[in-house]
Formats: C-alpha cells, sequence, structure tokens
C-alpha cells in the first residue's frame, strides 16, 4: 500500500505526479488539501490546526474521512501520522506539505526521516522542486541527474561513488565536516555508498522514480523505471 502524508507546511499541488493509496493528513494538512480539491482517508493530530472554513461544510466532509484524534504533546502530527503507518504496516509513505514555511519544522522533519527511514520499506519527502530520502548503505541514480546534494546531520563516512561529476570516496560528512552540495549525477547507473552513519540525499522532483536505495536492513527504496 502507497500512502500519501500531507503535513501543515508549504503545499505544492503535485498529487497528480504520485501513486498512492491512501491520502492521511497530518492536522492542519487537511486545510490544505481541502482548499486544494483533496479529500483524504484519514486526519490524523491534535486538532490544534485544523479551521473550520467557510467554503465547506466540516461535519459533512468528517462524515467520510476517518478521524484520529491524538493529543500527546511529545510527538509532532507528522510523527503521529508516520507511527501510525507503522503500526498498520503502511510501509511504502511518501510526505508532503513539511517544507517551505517554518524552518524549524523543516529541520525537525529531517529529523524524523533520518529516525524512521530505516523502518519503512519507503520512506521520502519530496515538494514542488525536490525529493528528500535517506540511507545508511547505498544508493544508485538510473538517470542523470542535474545537481545531486548530500548532507548529514550527525556524520557519516562515504566510501565511495561512481557516475559523479565530483567523485566522492573516503570522505566524512556531517557535524564538524563538509556537506557534498550541488554535485551532477553525469552517468545512468551512479551510486554512492556509505561506510557508517546515515545521509540525506536531494535531487530533483522529475526523477522521482529513477532512484533505489539500499539500507543495511536490505530493503530497498524506489524503483527502476523501465
Amino acid at each position: 500500500m502507497k500512502v500519501l502524508i500531507i503535513g501543515n507546511g508549504r503545499f505544492d499541488n503535485i498529487v497528480k505526479k504520485i501513486e498512492y493509496d491512501l491520502i492521511i493528513c497530518a492536522d492542519g494538512g487537511f486545510n490544505k488539501a481541502i482548499e486544494n480539491g483533496i479529500y483524504p482517508d484519514i486526519v490524523i493530530g491534535d486538532f490544534d490546526s485544523i479551521v473550520k472554513g467557510n467554503d465547506f461544510s466540516f461535519d459533512d466532509i468528517f462524515h467520510n474521512i476517518k478521524v484520529i484524534e491524538n493529543d500527546d504533546q511529545d510527538s509532532t502530527d507528522i510523527e503521529k501520522a508516520l507511527i501510525y503507518c507503522l503500526d498498520n504496516k503502511y510501509l511504502d509513505v511518501t510526505v508532503m506539505g513539511v517544507t517551505g514555511l517554518r524552518n524549524d519544522h523543516f529541520l525537525y522533519n529531517l529529523y524524523l526521516l533520518t529516525y524512521f527511514f530505516r523502518k519503512f520499506s519507503s520512506l521520502k519527502i519530496i515538494d514542488r522542486l525536490q525529493v528528500i530520502t535517506a540511507t545508511d548503505f547505498r544508493i544508485d541514480f538510473f538517470e542523470k541527474m542535474e545537481y545531486l546534494s548530500i548532507f548529514s546531520l550527525t556524520r557519516a563516512m562515504i566510501g565511495q561513488s561512481s557516475g559523479l561529476l565530483y567523485p566522492i570516496n573516503k570522505m566524512e560528512i556531517g557535524y564538524a565536516g563538509v556537506q557534498s552540495q550541488s554535485n551532477v549525477v553525469v552517468k545512468k547507473d551512479a551510486f554512492i555508498e556509505v561506510e557508517s552513519g546515515e545521509i540525506i540525499v536531494f535531487f530533483p522532483l522529475k526523477y522521482l522514480n529513477n532512484f533505489m536505495i539500499k539500507k543495511r536492513n536490505n530493503y530497498d527504496i524506489g524503483k527502476k523505471v523501465l
């Protein structure tokens, strides 16, 4: 089951570009979805951000939506949505609506990505410009890409790479080290291998289906488009 989670950040109406079977709105993400004609299957959160608008009947809409109220103040609404997916074994998840507004929220969502990615078969963040994903082992690319940026929120050692304009071999990145900004994928079947730690990878949205991640628990993320 492919799940799309919509958060309360900037809304980029790119839903038609995504394959999904289930839409979950994290609290205020419901407002953004309804305003753009998207009706979720589930809404989850503490409901402190949902606005009862004048242009629709709040009760009528919720009549057809599963409502899960969770007022735990020690987790964010995106976190609650991810945990709900894990509890229900929905392991192929794309998250949108978590970029473009509050930077502190975006930074925390990057931390969530690095914390949760090992638990899912596929977990990525998207917006109108980029795909953001994470790995602790290897990422493969099946198309040339005009840019590719790699970061670590802690510390990671990249063992080797192939097919990049600026090769990354035996390089430590992350906290108190360097980051890899604006590299270029110049060959098909390029890859990056991680020796230790985990990396966050940014690349253009149009390559959403042209990568694959291998993690140390042997899950694969993404797919090769033939």
